[in-house]
């Protein structure tokens, strides 16, 4: 797992719980870099088969206490009910408002009507692992309905549907 992809954090600090019986290993590619940029690694998924192939064998066990502390994360953030967790600059998983991504997905928008699509991908890209397009494509369908962004065709329909800044 990384700790950049707010899904595979949030699935490793859920595997924690499971029954202690059953011994829990890890791989965890985080500090790993790849690429000509020595780039990190923003997410496994994001891994050829090959790439994975070289951290096989790097596995380590959580201990007791590791796991009791991973645990108790995992219950502190369920117990605050957020509709969101994002990785924070510090790559912790925390817990964020239902419009953390609004203000990102109102940067790309502009005064001439673009792709919903196009939109969406943007902010994807620069919150790297951070949501799914159907996040997005909810809080867009939301700033809509709002009179915070326009759009053209039915938002439901994000292939067929463009978006721009709202008159004012």
């Amino acid at each position: 797992m990384s700790k950049h992809s707010a899904q595979e954090y949030a699935d490793y600090l859920f595997l924690t719980t499971r029954p202690r019986d059953h011994r829990l290993h890890v791989i965890d590619v985080t500090a790993g870099s790849r690429g000509p940029a020595n780039e990190s690694i923003a997410a496994v998924a994001s891994l050829t088969p090959a790439e994975i192939s070289t951290y096989l064998g790097s596995e380590r066990a959580l201990d007791g206490a590791e796991r009791t502390e991973l645990a108790q994360k995992w219950a502190r953030l369920r117990s605050e009910n957020a509709p969101l967790r994002v990785v924070s600059a510090a790559s912790e998983l925390v817990s964020a408002p239902v419009d953390y991504f609004d203000e990102a997905l109102q940067n790309h928008v502009s005064v001439a009507p673009t792709p919903m699509p196009a939109v969406i991908a943007a902010v994807m890209a620069e919150h790297r692992f951070q949501t799914g397009d159907y996040v997005l494509q909810r809080r867009l369908i939301d700033l809509v309905a709002a009179g915070v962004v326009a759009a053209e065709g039915d938002p439901r329909t994000a292939r067929s549907c463009r978006i721009r800044q709202a008159e004012q």
